[in-house]
C-alpha cells in the first residue's frame, strides 16, 4: 500500500480514496451537548426563550422546535413517545444525542452544572461572531470614511468586548469537547 495523496492510497495499480465525513464545529458540538444534556436531565429548558435563542444550526434548532410541539401535547417527556413524532431527517440526529454515555457518576447538579457551563460558551461564542461582524463593518466604514456610522459600530463594539470580558471572566473556566469520529 502506497500513500499517494492526503486521502488516497494506491495498491496494485488501483487507487483508494478515503472519504471523510467533514469535522462539526465548536457551534455545533456544543448544541449537541446542550440537547443531550437537556434530554437526559431537562428537556423544558430547551423552550425557555433564553436558551432557544442561543441554538442556531439546522438539526439543533429543528429538534428544540419539535420539541416545542412535542411540549404542547405531551405532560412528561418520553424519548421514545418524541422520537415516533419526529421527521425522519432528524431521527438519527436526535439518536445520537439521547445515546450519548454523559457518565453513570453525574448527577442532577453536576449535570445542572455542565449545562450552564455549555449555555455560557455558547453567549460566548455568539458575542465572538458578533464582535467579527462589528470589526467588517468598523473596518469598512472606516475605508468609506462614514464617521458618524464608524462611532456607533465602534461604540456597540466596546459594549460587546465588555460583555464578552464578563462571560470569560465569570464561573469556571469553559470546557473542552472533543470531536467525534462517526
Amino acid at each position: 500500500v502506497e500513500k499517494i495523496g492526503k486521502d488516497a492510497f494506491r495498491r496494485d495499480e488501483k487507487t483508494f480514496v478515503v472519504e471523510k465525513k467533514p469535522e462539526k464545529g465548536r457551534r455545533v458540538l456544543l448544541e449537541e451537548r446542550l440537547l443531550t444534556l437537556a434530554f437526559q436531565s431537562d428537556p423544558d429548558i430547551l423552550i425557555d426563550e433564553k436558551v432557544s435563542s442561543l441554538i442556531k444550526t439546522p438539526l439543533a434548532s429543528r429538534i428544540c422546535q419539535e420539541y416545542g410541539k412535542f411540549r404542547k401535547s405531551f405532560k412528561s417527556f418520553s424519548p421514545s413517545d418524541f422520537a415516533s413524532g419526529l421527521p425522519k431527517e432528524l431521527l438519527e440526529g436526535f439518536a445520537q444525542m439521547v445515546l450519548v454515555d454523559i457518565g453513570d457518576s453525574l448527577n442532577s447538579q453536576s449535570l445542572a452544572k455542565e449545562r450552564e457551563l455549555v449555555i455560557r460558551e455558547l453567549k460566548i461564542n455568539q458575542v465572538r461572531y458578533r464582535l467579527e461582524v462589528f470589526g467588517v463593518k468598523i473596518r469598512r466604514y472606516e475605508k468609506e470614511e462614514q464617521w458618524d456610522k464608524l462611532k456607533k459600530v465602534q461604540k456597540k463594539f466596546g459594549e460587546l468586548t465588555q460583555k464578552l470580558s464578563l462571560l470569560e471572566g465569570s464561573g469556571e473556566k469553559g470546557i473542552i469537547l472533543e470531536r467525534s469520529q462517526k
